[in-house]
């Protein structure tokens, strides 16, 4: 019988905040009253609706999960979760959250929740995860989904605001994934999954964190056209700088090191814009 730090391990925490993170920050910065029973709910369900998504995608994932070293912990290869079980929690997960936005929130925030997480499990990792070295560029409009879930849950119709957010996450996800995935290469050699840097060499992979990154900052500060609050202007060109850096690092050398020192000057970029958005709100 799994324990519970299993089952939420399964749903993978720490890049489930984050997308979350984003989704709440939205929510929050384009609903038109503040009511902390409905950010409550709207945490849960986002929470449940990522969740699922994540659980499939171990259950698909779980025999490239058993031969990397960073994934070989996760509670399927450890034998904590079995894979029949993995299903059962991802599809009711899934079924839960997506429910709650429907029933609390819309049906266009329902549709946005369910496609985004459809999309992560289908899309990236059934259908192009093993096929292509774009995988994570395709794929990444799954994170951009909790984006334009959050403005459609607030009731407001789609326009620019929600949409260049989204484009942030979608142009950010590349860079900040590759920079990581440089550094173990040898593991998806090994395993047999094209990832960009495992594939290409270090030129081609420098060329392309470096234009990912800018292509984000260029984004962030487009953004502030149409967000011209104080504190997101703040929090956003503090995001950009650290985007410039972490290309800076990137263009000097590539190596391990300098490709995980990007990958941690990256990191906090998207928290600290949407962090921007809620205070925008509050003040």
């Amino acid at each position: 019988m799994p324990t519970l730090t299993d089952i939420i391990r399964l749903g993978k925490p720490r890049i489930t905040w984050l997308l979350v993170y984003t989704a709440i920050a939205t929510y929050i910065y384009a609903a038109e009253a503040l009511d902390p029973l409905y950010i409550a709910l709207f945490l849960i369900a986002g929470v449940l609706t990522v969740f699922g998504s994540n659980a499939l995608n171990s259950y698909i994932d779980r025999d490239i999960d058993r031969l990397m070293k960073r994934t070989n912990l996760r509670p399927i290869p450890q034998g904590a979760i079995m894979p029949s079980q993995a299903i059962i929690f991802g599809i009711a997960w899934l079924i839960l959250g997506t429910g709650l936005f429907l029933w609390i929130f819309n049906p266009w925030a329902a549709l946005a929740a369910l496609i985004g997480g459809l999309y992560y499990v289908v899309i990236y990792t059934v259908i192009l995860k093993k096929r292509t070295i774009w995988n994570t560029v395709i794929g990444g409009w799954a994170g951009s989904m909790p984006t334009i879930t959050g403005w459609l849950a607030a009731g407001k119709p789609l326009s620019m605001e929600p949409i260049i957010l989204a484009l942030i996450v979608f142009l950010w996800t590349p860079g900040h994934f590759w920079s990581l995935a440089y550094r173990v290469r040898e593991e998806y050699r090994r395993v047999g999954l094209p990832m960009l840097p495992s594939v290409k060499d270090s030129g081609y992979t420098k060329r392309m964190i470096i234009t990912f990154y800018l292509l984000t900052a260029v984004a962030i500060v487009i953004s502030t056209l149409y967000i011209t609050a104080y504190p997101y202007l703040i929090t956003a060109y503090v995001s950009t700088a650290l985007l410039i850096y972490a290309s800076y690092i990137i263009y000097r050398r590539l190596d391990d090191d300098t490709a995980w020192k990007s990958f941690k000057i990256s990191s906090p970029t998207l928290a600290l814009l949407y962090t921007g958005l809620i205070i925008s709100r509050l003040i």
